[in-house]
C-alpha cells in the first residue's frame, strides 16, 4: 500500500473530506489529491500533522509498519491553537490562545519571502 493509498484510507476512516485535510496541513484540497495519487510528495511537518491527526506513526504512514499503531491521535476536529514548528533540530508541537496565535500569524506575515534562487 502507497503513502497516498494510507492517507486517503485514513481520511475516509475518520469521515473527513479532502478539504478539512487540506485545512490540517494548510494546503489547497488539490495538494491533498495529489497526495493520495502520490503525484506529490510531503514534507516532514506535513507527515508528523497526519501521523497525530489520525493516530497512527510516521512509519506507518511511509509503508514501514503495516499494522497501525496507535499515538495520541488529535481529538475530533483541528485544534486551530497547535502549531507544529522546528525549532534547534527539533519539531515541537505547542498550544497557544487566540490571541497569541495571531501574533504568531503576524509574525510569520511579516517574513518576506524567501528568493526562489537561493
Amino acid at each position: 500500500m502507497t503513502i497516498g493509498e494510507r492517507i486517503k484510507m485514513l481520511r475516509t476512516q475518520k469521515g473527513i473530506n479532502q478539504a478539512a485535510l487540506a485545512k490540517i496541513l494548510s494546503v489547497s484540497p488539490s495538494a491533498i489529491g495529489m497526495y493520495e495519487q502520490n503525484r506529490r510528495g510531503l514534507d516532514i511537518n506535513s507527515l508528523l500533522l497526519l501521523a497525530d491527526y489520525f493516530g497512527v506513526t510516521v512509519d506507518y504512514l511511509l509503508g514501514k509498519e503495516e499494522q497501525k499503531e496507535p499515538t495520541a491521535a488529535l481529538d475530533g476536529e483541528l485544534e486551530e491553537d497547535v502549531v507544529v514548528f522546528h525549532r534547534d533540530g527539533k519539531n515541537q508541537k505547542r498550544r497557544f490562545t487566540k490571541e497569541q496565535l495571531a501574533i504568531f500569524h503576524a509574525l510569520v506575515d511579516s517574513v518576506p519571502e524567501t528568493p526562489k534562487d537561493l
